[in-house]
């Protein structure tokens, strides 16, 4: 948690319009204090929302809350123990510059081995950054065809244009939750959805792999 925390608030952009937003799923160990203590040391930056209750037992998705909790104009998801590059948003924000309007970016990530320490790369094809727009639904499913689309289906290698997700509700799926994973729902939604999308090799996050992880282990009916 320390490490996912410090890659966000040492980051090299200012982060003086940035907010990190914590969800709390009812942890029992010692995540809220830890990060209390970040809240003392970056109250403008970092809010914390604590649920009463497990999200496996209301059936209602975290991530879902901090879309919707979310004051920013764009959005990116990180797990608690994964963490970004230090120079995601500022490189992301040369990105978006270059595009404002569009519905997300997708970008590179690194799988981190913990038990043995291995790195591994999930190499691209896209070395500079392309922008690919939908006009008609033959595009899509041009764009589908090619491997451009729907991509990767993780959520956290992509900054979105939140409007565009309230907009089109694309949303997390709650209520049925067969698996631990509700990326694919997204995904699905997201690349239904999107007119404007853009591409990039860039690595920004760093996606931690153990044994034991819920992700990995864990059934949910």
């Amino acid at each position: 948690l320390h490490q996912c925390i410090d890659s966000l608030i040492n980051q090299t952009r200012d982060l003086s319009d940035v907010e990190i937003l914590i969800i709390d799923d009812t942890s029992k160990d010692s995540s809220v204090e830890i990060i209390k203590d970040y809240q003392k040391k970056y109250p403008e930056i970092i809010r914390l929302i604590i649920n009463d209750k497990w999200s496996r037992e209301t059936k209602k998705s975290n991530r879902n809350k901090g879309v919707l909790s979310a004051k920013g104009k764009y959005i990116l998801f990180c797990d608690q123990d994964d963490w970004y590059e230090k120079n995601t948003l500022e490189r992301l924000e040369i990105y978006i510059d270059q595009c404002p309007d569009i519905d997300y970016i997708e970008y590179n990530y690194i799988n981190n081995y913990q038990e043995t320490g291995a790195k591994e790369m999930k190499r691209g094809r896209f070395e500079d950054f392309h922008i690919y727009k939908i006009e008609k639904e033959s595009d899509r499913i041009y764009l589908a065809l090619e491997g451009i689309l729907p991509g990767t289906t993780f959520v956290w290698n992509k900054i979105y244009n939140r409007d565009f997700l309230i907009k089109n509700n694309i949303y997390h799926n709650e209520l049925q939750q067969s698996t631990g994973f509700s990326d694919n729902f997204f995904s699905g939604l997201l690349v239904t959805h999107c007119t404007k999308f853009g591409k990039l090799d860039e690595v920004f996050y760093n996606y931690r792999i153990y044994k034991g992880s819920y992700s990995h282990d864990a059934e949910v009916n």
